[in-house]
């Protein structure tokens, strides 16, 4: 289940990618984080990544009150 999950999730960022572009995407993960994720430092709280994925549904789903953004 959570290896599905995580496909899902590849496939949602994959999709905002083609809509907004890479560096939209790099930034709305790196949002309100003080450190630059890398492997070995990275969020480990799972209510960040849920945020996350809301963040990213949202751009995607259009309810984010304006249009894709294009980088």
């Amino acid at each position: 289940m959570v290896f599905t999950e995580a496909m899902y999730d590849l496939r949602a960022f994959e999709r905002l990618e083609e809509l907004a572009g890479r560096e939209y995407v790099e930034r709305l993960i790196h949002e309100g984080l003080e450190y630059q994720i890398i492997f070995k430092k990275y969020p480990k709280d799972a209510e960040y990544l849920l945020r996350l994925r809301e963040k990213v549904n949202c751009v995607i789903d259009g309810k984010n009150g304006k249009r894709v953004p294009r980088i």
